[in-house]
């Protein structure tokens, strides 16, 4: 399923826009096509390094759609994303979210490795930001690069009396998860994970408009508006 939804759809949907006379393609891949992890800033000419199938698929439409694009003068935008947030997020922010919105006692008060992220906001606009402009491989991220801790402080600042969150070494976490099996999570918790989008800001003329920050503080307002949480308040 993963292949023919990220790999051969892709490249069938750039050859119909080519033989359409289409300008511009997007398509959104993922900075997991580099890796898990990377204490130092990936550049968007960083080998491909997927780690799992979702990866794989994402890094084998690249190669692709990369190859079917001398075919035209379609203009192809390959855009790779860190994880994407919003208030509507799944998985491991949307957990923390929840747990952050329920006013959970944390264990991640002392977590020291940067994770590139970028909100759904900021994706969008750069999205819309790509019209019209010479095709290439793209980074894009948030300005700032935010460990756990960091992102749990902001977001527990829209959140009336949070719950604690704890200081617990890093390392014991990491080793406790990788001991459950949850290598994945221990990764995107525990390990840095950093892309470079100098290229990508320079060459498109773009920075994000939205701080980090502030993006996180509103997934906390627009979550506690939908569950009608005035606790606090």
């Amino acid at each position: 399923m993963l292949a023919a939804v990220n790999s051969a759809a892709p490249l069938a949907l750039l050859s119909a826009a080519q033989q359409a006379g289409v300008q511009d393609f997007v398509w959104l891949s993922s900075a997991k096509v580099l890796g898990a992890t990377a204490p130092t800033p990936l550049t968007e000419t960083a080998s491909l390094h997927p780690m799992d199938s979702y990866a794989i698929s994402k890094a084998v439409a690249e190669k692709a759609l990369l190859q079917q694009a001398r075919l035209a003068d379609t203009e192809l935008h390959i855009v790779r994303p860190p994880l994407v947030y919003g208030a509507d997020a799944q998985a491991n922010f949307g957990l923390l979210l929840k747990a952050v919105l329920g006013r959970w006692p944390l264990p991640l008060g002392a977590i020291t490795a940067p994770r590139s992220m970028v909100s759904v906001n900021n994706l969008a606009a750069f999205l819309r930001h790509l019209r019209g402009r010479a095709g290439g491989v793209w980074h894009v991220k948030d300005a700032d690069d935010l460990t756990i801790t960091e992102i749990v402080r902001a977001l527990q600042s829209g959140v009336p009396r949070p719950g604690a969150n704890l200081p617990v070494p890093g390392n014991w976490l990491d080793r406790s998860l990788r001991m459950l099996g949850k290598s994945n999570m221990a990764d995107a918790l525990f390990q840095p994970f950093l892309l470079n989008d100098q290229t990508t800001r320079e060459s498109l003329d773009w920075s994000a408009p939205f701080a980090a920050a502030d993006e996180l503080l509103r997934c906390v307002e627009l979550r506690r508006a939908e569950l009608g949480d005035a606790r606090g308040s």
